[in-house]
Formats: C-alpha cells, sequence, structure tokens
C-alpha cells in the first residue's frame, strides 16, 4: 500500500469519530482543494493541521449546543436511558452473559489484588518496618543458619549500626487452666528483654521486658498473647500480675502483647518462620553469662534495627567487618559471616513468588473475559446495522448514537463492576478457608479500597472501549439503505480471537508447567518407609517415656513404637562437630550437621532403612562408649572414605549436657537420607544421637502399625492418657499426612492455576465456536449454494474450521513467546523442571487448538446438516 493510500486511510479513521463517510469525502474535498499543490513536508504539514481541527471544532460546536439546551439533552438522555433499557430487557442473554463473565473476572481481580496488597505491600504491623532486619549467618556455600548465641551478643555490640538487636527461639509448654480440662499445648517464644523495643512495639496491657527479666535468679514473668488473653483470660485486664501454670512452673504475667508480633518461632525450615500459631506467649530468654559466649549451636533467630542515619549499605560493610574479626578469633566462625535481610521479605519472601503468578494469570484471564465480551459486543453491533442505517436515516446524529452505545455498554460494565465487587469479598472467604497452608496476614485481609479503585477504572475503561470504539469497529457505517445486508469484514474479530488465544496459552502453559513440577515433586523419596506410622506430639515436664511406650506398645496391631525429640518432617537444631581421630575433608573445620536425639527403635518406627553398619542397642546406651548414627548425607560429605575403623565425633551442645569431655561419640551406623526441610529441599548431614543423653522439652511418639489400619489413633491417644493423665497429646497424625502436608503448597498452587486455565480455555473455546457460528449464518447463502452444487460437506467444514483457527494459530505462536518471557517468574515455583520445558510449550498450544477446533466443529457440522434448498428457500 503506497504512502498516500495510509495517509487518506489515517485521515479517514480519525474524522470517522465524528463524521459520516459522505461529510468525510465533502472534508477531504475541501482540504485538497485548500491545500493546494504544496510540495513535501510543508503540504503534509497543512493537510494534517487542517484534518485535525475537523472533529474538535464540529465536536466544540456541538458542545456549545448541548450547554444552550441543557433542557433538551436531558430530554434526550432520558430517552436514551429508556431506549438502552428496553434493548437489553428485550435481549437480556446478551447482558446477562456479557455482566456475568465480567463480574467473575472483575470479582478476581479485586480479590486477588486485595490479598497481593494485603499480603505483600502493606506495611507490618510494627514500628518503622523498612528499618528492620533479620539476622543470619551463612557459610561458604550460601547456606543460611539461624544465629549462635555468641554471634548475636558481637552484633548487638554494634550500637552505631543497630539500635536494638534482639534474639529469639521457640518454646513449647503446657498449659493447665485450673478448670479440671486436659492441659493444653501453648506455643511462643523465648525472647531477649529488648524484643517488643527492637520491633518498636509496645504491650496493650502491662509493660515489657526488662533487662533483669533475663536473670535465670529472678522470678520468671510471661507477656502472653492477645488471643490467648481473649480466649482463656476473658480479656480480663486484672490477669497482669495473675501467677499461671506453664509446664511445671508457675509464671508471673506482666504484660499483654499486641495482635501480629513478627517475628515467632526459629525452628523449622527457613530458619525464620513466621505463623501465627507460635505466638501464644513470650518468655525471657534466662540464661547465664557463659551461655552468650558460644560459638555453636546456631540456635537463635535474631532481628536488628538499624540506628537512625544508618544505611544499608553501610550496615553491610559493618557486618562484613565483624565477619572478618571473628573469623580470626574463633575457628567456628572461619567459614561464614554474619549478614541480614528484610524483615518484611522474611515475612512475605516464600509466598510472594506464588502471589505475584496468581495475579498475573488472574490478570491474563480477566483479559481473556474482557476480549470475549468484546467479540459479543461486536457481533451485537453487527446485528444491528440495519437498526442504525434507519436510525441514521430518520435523523439520528452519530454522536447521539455513539452516546447510546457507550451508555448501554457503561450498564453492563457498571452492573458487573458492583457484582465483581459483591463476589470479590466471597473470593476472598474461600481463599482463606481453602488455602492449606500459611500464608502471612492472609487472615486480616478483606476488599481493599485500592482493589475498588482498580475495578472500576477498569469497568470505566471497558465501558468507553465497548462503547466508544464500535465506529472503529465497523458498526456505524453507511447513511443508506443500500448498505443495510452488507457483513463486515470481521478483521477485528479475528484480532480478539488472535489476542485471546495468546493470552490463554501463556496460562496453559504455565498451568501445566506447575502441574509437571508437581509430579516431579511427587515422586522424589521422603526418606522413610512407613507412610502408615501415627506421629504424635507429647509435651509435659518430668514424665517417664518408657510407661507410654509400654503401653502402646501392648496395643493389638502395633509393630514398633518409640519416641524423639522430632518426626522426619520436623527440623531440629545445628551444631558443629569435628572428627577426633580422622582429619577433616577439604579441611572443613566449620562443619555443621543437624542434631537428632532419638529413642530405641525409632528407625523402624519411622520406616528409616539402615544402609551401612548397625544400629546401637540397649547395651551400646549404657556403655562408656556413647554411639551414634549418621545419615548418607553426612557419610558424602563428610565421611567419603566410609565408617569403618573406630570413627569418633565430637559434639559440642552435648558437652555442655553431659559435662566437659563427655561429648565423644563412636559412629557405628549410616541410615537412609530423609528431606528434613519438605520435598522440594536436599538431604542435609544429620546425626542420631541417643535421646537419653539429651533434655528436651517435648517429645514425637511414633507408632508403626503391622499392617494398614491394624492401629487406631484413639487408642493410641487412650493408652498415652493411661500412662500419663498430665501429658498434652497434639499434632497428631501419620507420615503420609505429613508428607502431603509438605505438598500442599505446590499442590494448591498447581490446582489453582489449572482451574484459570481452564477457564482460559473454555472462552477461547467459546470464541472459536462463536466466530464459526458467526460465520455460518452470515454466509449461510454460500454455503447452501456451494453444497447445491456438490462441494462435500468435509471441504466446507474444514475450510470453515480452519479460518476460524487461523487467528488462534497466529496467537498460540505469540502466546509461546510470552509464555517464553514469563520464564523468570516460575522459575522459583518449579521444582526439577525447566521453565522452557518443551512437553508444556508444545502441551499448551496444542491443547488449546484441539480443544477449540472442537468447538468450532459444533456448529459447522449443525449448519451443514440443514437441507440446502431448505436454507436457499429462507433466503
Amino acid at each position: 500500500m503506497s504512502d498516500g493510500a495510509w495517509r487518506r486511510r489515517a485521515a479517514r479513521a480519525w474524522l470517522r469519530t465524528v463524521f459520516d463517510d459522505g461529510e468525510i469525502q465533502e472534508i477531504l474535498t475541501d482540504v485538497d482543494e485548500l491545500a493546494g499543490d504544496r510540495p513535501g513536508l510543508r503540504g503534509l504539514a497543512v493537510r494534517a493541521a487542517m484534518i485535525a481541527r475537523y472533529p474538535v471544532l464540529e465536536l466544540g460546536d456541538r458542545i456549545h449546543g448541548n450547554m444552550t439546551s441543557g433542557g433538551t439533552r436531558m430530554r434526550q438522555m432520558g430517552e436514551d436511558m429508556r431506549l438502552v433499557a428496553r434493548r437489553l430487557f428485550r435481549r437480556p442473554g446478551f447482558a446477562l452473559t456479557s455482566m456475568a463473565i465480567l463480574a467473575l473476572g472483575l470479582g478476581a481481580v479485586i480479590a486477588v489484588h486485595s490479598v497481593v496488597k494485603g499480603v505483600l505491600l502493606d506495611p507490618l504491623p510494627v514500628g518503622e518496618p523498612d528499618r528492620l532486619v533479620a539476622l543470619w549467618m551463612v557459610d561458604t556455600e550460601g547456606k543460611r543458619h539461624r544465629m549462635t548465641p555468641g554471634n548475636v551478643r558481637d552484633v548487638a555490640a554494634l550500637t552505631d549500626v543497630f539500635s536494638h538487636v534482639a534474639a529469639f527461639g521457640r518454646s513449647e509448654v503446657t498449659f493447665h487452666t485450673r478448670d479440671g480440662a486436659p492441659p493444653t499445648v501453648l506455643r511462643g517464644g523465648a525472647v531477649t528483654p529488648g524484643y517488643l523495643a527492637t520491633l518498636g512495639l509496645e504491650p496493650v496491657l502491662g509493660r515489657a521486658f526488662v533487662e533483669a527479666d533475663g536473670d535465670p535468679n529472678t522470678e520468671p514473668v510471661v507477656i502472653v498473647s492477645h488471643h490467648v488473653w481473649e480466649q482463656y483470660f476473658g480479656s480480663d485486664p486484672d490477669v497482669i500480675g495473675r501467677l499461671i501454670d506453664l509446664g511445671d512452673n508457675a509464671w508471673r504475667v506482666v504484660g499483654v502483647a499486641p495482635r501480629s508480633l513478627y517475628p515467632t518461632s526459629a525452628t523449622v525450615a527457613g530458619g525464620l518462620p513466621f505463623t501465627e500459631a507460635d505466638q501464644d506467649f513470650f518468655r525471657p530468654l534466662r540464661y547465664g553469662g557463659d551461655y552468650w559466649t558460644l560459638r555453636r549451636p546456631h540456635l537463635l533467630g535474631g532481628i536488628a534495627r538499624l540506628a537512625p542515619g544508618m544505611t544499608p549499605e553501610s550496615a553491610e560493610a559493618a557486618l562484613e567487618t565483624l565477619s572478618t574479626r571473628l573469623q580470626g578469633e574463633y575457628p567456628s566462625n572461619r567459614n561464614e559471616h554474619v549478614v541480614f535481610s528484610s524483615l518484611t521479605e522474611e515475612v512475605v519472601g516464600d509466598v510472594r513468588p506464588a502471589l505475584l503468578v496468581l495475579q498475573l494469570s488472574v490478570f491474563l484471564v480477566f483479559a481473556i473475559a474482557a476480549v470475549n465480551v468484546g467479540s459479543l459486543f461486536l457481533i451485537r453491533e453487527e446485528d444491528r446495522r440495519s437498526e442504525r442505517a434507519v436510525a441514521r436515516t430518520l435523523g439520528a446524529t452519530p454522536l447521539r448514537l455513539l452516546s447510546q452505545r457507550i451508555l448501554e455498554a457503561g450498564i453492563i460494565c457498571g452492573s458487573a463492576f458492583v457484582l465483581g465487587a459483591v463476589l470479590s469479598a466471597g473470593f476472598i472467604d474461600v481463599m482463606q478457608a481453602l488455602v492449606p497452608y500459611h500464608i502471612p496476614r492472609l487472615g486480616e485481609v478483606s476488599v481493599d479500597v485500592q482493589a475498588l479503585g482498580l475495578g472500576a477504572v477498569l469497568s470505566l475503561l471497558l465501558a468507553v472501549v465497548f462503547g466508544g470504539a464500535s465506529r472503529a469497529l465497523g458498526s456505524a457505517r453507511p447513511t443508506a439503505l443500500a448498505r443495510v445486508s452488507q457483513p463486515s469484514s470481521g478483521r477485528l474479530q479475528a484480532l480478539l480471537i488472535t489476542s485471546q488465544s495468546a493470552l490463554a496459552v501463556v496460562v496453559l502453559v504455565s498451568a501445566l508447567l506447575l502441574t509437571r513440577s508437581f509430579q516431579a515433586l511427587q515422586a522424589t523419596d521422603p526418606g522413610f518407609r512407613a507412610a502408615a506410622s501415627w506421629t504424635l506430639g507429647l509435651h509435659g515436664a518430668g514424665y517417664d517415656t518408657d510407661l507410654v511406650l509400654e503401653r502402646v506398645r501392648a496395643l493389638p496391631g502395633v509393630r514398633s513404637a518409640a519416641v524423639a525429640y522430632n518426626h522426619p518432617f520436623e527440623r531440629t537444631w545445628e551444631d558443629g562437630f569435628a572428627l577426633v581421630n580422622r582429619p577433616m575433608p577439604n579441611d572443613d573445620s566449620a562443619s555443621v550437621a543437624s542434631i537428632r536425639p532419638y529413642g530405641d527403635g525409632y528407625f523402624d518406627a519411622a520406616g528409616i532403612p539402615l544402609r551401612e553398619g548397625r544400629l546401637p542397642d540397649l547395651l551400646d546406651h549404657e556403655g562408656e562408649v556413647r554411639m551414634a548414627v549418621v545419615n548418607e548425607a553426612f557419610r558424602r560429605r563428610y565421611l567419603p572414605d566410609g565408617i569403618g575403623g573406630s570413627l569418633r565425633i565430637r559434639i559440642p551442645s552435648a558437652d555442655r549436657r553431659l559435662g566437659e569431655g563427655n561429648s565423644v561419640y563412636q559412629v557405628v551406623g549410616v541410615v537412609g537420607d530423609v528431606r528434613f526441610l519438605g520435598p522440594e529441599a536436599d538431604p542435609e548431614p544429620a546425626i542420631y544421637v541417643p535421646l537419653r543423653h539429651f533434655s528436651v522439652p517435648g517429645y514425637q511418639l511414633l507408632v508403626r502399625p503391622a499392617s494398614q489400619g491394624s492401629v487406631q489413633l484413639q487408642a493410641v491417644r487412650q493408652a498415652v492418657y493411661e500412662a500419663l493423665p498430665e501429658v498434652a497429646v497434639d499434632e497428631a497424625g501419620t507420615l503420609a499426612e505429613l508428607h502431603s502436608q509438605a505438598l500442599a503448597r505446590p499442590r494448591f498452587n498447581m490446582m489453582l492455576i489449572a482451574t484459570l486455565s481452564a477457564t482460559a480455555l473454555l472462552l477461547c473455546t467459546l470464541g472459536s465456536y462463536g466466530i464459526v457460528a458467526r460465520t455460518m449464518s452470515t454466509r449461510r447463502r454460500e454455503i447452501g449454494i456451494r453444497a447445491a452444487l456438490g462441494a462435500a460437506g468435509a471441504v466446507i467444514t474444514r475450510a470453515v474450521v480452519v479460518r476460524a483457527l487461523r487467528p488462534m494459530a497466529l496467537g498460540v505462536v505469540l502466546g509461546v513467546g510470552a509464555s517464553l518471557a514469563m520464564s523468570r517468574v516460575l522459575r522459583s515455583l518449579l521444582f526439577g523442571l525447566s521453565p522452557v520445558d518443551p512437553i508444556s510449550l508444545i502441551g499448551g498450544p496444542l491443547l488449546l487448538l484441539l480443544v477449540a477446533g472442537a468447538g468450532a466443529l459444533i456448529p459447522a457440522l449443525r449448519a451443514l446438516s440443514v437441507d440446502p434448498a431448505e436454507t436457499l428457500r429462507i433466503e
């Protein structure tokens, strides 16, 4: 097409916003006469300026006329309202379908944006959250560890860098309500006295901890959480000063904490989980001075507040200087650095990728829905061509017809927004009820005003696009009845199909990637072979586990039972160790392993296989030489030559519990790896040590049935209660259930995106159905003639379906390119799978084409089933 033709087409498109075709031709003739033969850029500029002013001047005249005849304009608007309402009520299917599709899309957008804002964007409920950081130790491999007491003390000494530094750990106690009810397990934090001050918070009642509260020789004090104060003390303000039984001690309540404290526990995967389940109470860390000199183990979470005027870059440099000094002074710090990260990112960081992918997917599906509704408006405008031509002949102006279309689209989009706002509250409730894993602050989310504003803006934009762009869609054409029956080209409809197909491919490929990733995750070996084993948490003080085991092992159908500090999917503390009679490989003097105390029969009860050597027996536990077992990850990293000979290791944390010189263990066996941190995490080195050598605050009871279903949970609970009625039991379930819970997050992400992709697929199928149905309707006479002349039905069907799928195929190509661009967003959610997985990149588009092709066949076959003679007779 020549440059002149392009310029003339652009001029017509601009003028058509106000004028009809006859007026446009007159204007172009006038411009040619006035511009004359001016050559080059000067002539182009003159023509462009003249063409540009015509619509502006015309609209100015019309607005002035409307202002001088306001009453007439108001009457016209009332008439237009009644006319549009009659049209919508006369054909409610179009209006209801459009409103339903848009309402679902807008409701999802409002709900997800509210969740994203409430979880990711709103500041934490603490003082100046952007100044709060989480403290970590990082080894040479980049792995993060919790802080050691000595390193916390060293960081706290940097008063010019951090105005406040606090440490915290996990604490579990049994709570006796004094009303005869069974004891309850409360989970909270053991914190340094400056914990609340570091967070910038004050108790809602009472006082915060003071330095004297951390002295082990003072009276034990506790701050209860807001929900414990409400649930167990009826919001009684006189709770301050009351003594309550926590475990085997009486604690004096000195304060009530505000809601939603962060952080809490420091004992699960990632080192710093932030769950509401660990905020029942806060007690001071009560240790003597020697405790704060320890360089092992990694026991404590750490938080700090940047000093006024201190920048993160300067703080990083100060910590690097501190790390260099500590590496020279302490061998245990040789391969570790002290670092910090944003506390807000630690709270929301692990759910950020999933929420952002969800938000992007919802916007894509909403865009597909909007395109689908746009196709409905296009078809409606085509059907009303004759009606508009008659209206123009009777004197209706283009501006009034335009206002009617915008008014109609505004009613539909506005109603969809109102309905979507109502639905969004329900969507949030459903998400809060069905999400099977913890999302920080999700329980506090409600419909957000900003999200409602976003929905209103989207509705307004759609109303303008659907109503105001109809002239560009080819809906307002000629002034004469001669073109009443002329069908439009359908190019825009093909463009809409291309657009929604491209968007659908992105969602489909994402769903396939997450599905294949989940399958890979599900196929990983958790490391145990006793999925039916029950695990129960036992909480209390000073009880005899042998009595519990005797009762449980006597139950019919029990193969084995044991106690341990934790179950296979629970993280424990990490400690350094040293090989006593063998050099460390690679001069790894700062070696760290997970310390896992266990009881007799644990490996059989948990189904953890023996790989090398033997398991210690009762005689070994009573002997002078203590026995230990390591896992395969430990052997691979630290014992490449195996455990042959009299291999011994020294564990510093055992010295603190058993006395100096009593921490040497002989390694006698190697057991299989267990993925302690979840199916997606690699097994970490672990040392299994006898439980009797360590004093722990609680136990996990594992009961392995002789066969599936041979032991019921209630029977185990009853046996525990009969043996020790003062022990609190919680967290009961099978190892298979724990494994399933570990998969809950990727499973839910997969199902959510799969649901959105199914919605996108349905919308695209409806789009292909609509375009073929429209084609068969507008070309009925042509198809009837071809069939009457002997054209095979298969040939006609193929031509029609290919015509429908051609724009979809172009959309598929564009969608694959967009999916590749989106791969970086999905990378963090995938396990064992590349974001450019060829099966997903091919399978998504292929699935779309197959399903949409099947949808296109239905109207084609239905039209061909009609007798050609009947079709021609009707025409």
